[in-house]
């Protein structure tokens, strides 16, 4: 939500669409819905009327790895939006879902399914972020300042993080 604007900006999980609302004193009428394309993100299978629960975008049993939008952050001239994939490797992710999936083709579905983070502007194009290294790609914008978690040992069970915080650089 920008007050000062009188602007709403929703995402939805499985939908890559930026809706923008004018807010009027909490009666949003729709202004626009721009597609956002985003590299690698598939849109899941829906649901019939009736069949989803509360929350689910997919049926764990066949998609336990669905492409998902997680985050939209509010920053200067845009936002910054956080999503995951499906794993790209498609032999591999069916014996996963097989239940025939090695350690190592386990670990590939992780990093392919890594959330990933772009800069998207209010007409919905997309540029992309570099980020120095973070737990989880978990960071969060506190009065313009960004803050993300880092673990001493990645790799290694944690239960201690460092918290780093830096000013947003748009070029």
């Amino acid at each position: 939500m920008d007050e000062a604007a009188n602007k709403l900006f929703v995402v939805f999980q499985n939908e890559p669409v930026l809706y923008t609302y004018a807010w009027n004193d909490g009666e949003p009428q729709l202004e626009s819905s721009k597609r956002i394309e985003l590299p690698g993100f598939e849109e899941n299978k829906g649901w019939e009327v009736g069949q989803i629960q509360m929350a689910q975008i997919t049926d764990q049993s066949t998609e336990p790895f669905p492409a998902r939008i997680q985050a939209l952050e509010a920053v200067e001239n845009g936002f910054l939006l956080s999503y995951s994939t499906r794993p790209l490797d498609e032999d591999n992710y069916t014996r996963y879902i097989n239940k025939e999936a090695t350690a190592d083709g386990f670990k590939q579905i992780i990093a392919e399914t890594r959330p990933k983070t772009v800069f998207l502007d209010s007409e919905a194009n997309v540029f992309p972020v570099d980020f120095p290294p973070m737990h989880y790609e978990s960071f969060q914008i506190i009065e313009d300042k960004i803050h993300w978690m880092k673990k001493p040992n990645p790799g290694e069970e944690a239960e201690e993080f460092t918290v780093y915080w830096g000013a947003l650089k748009f070029d």
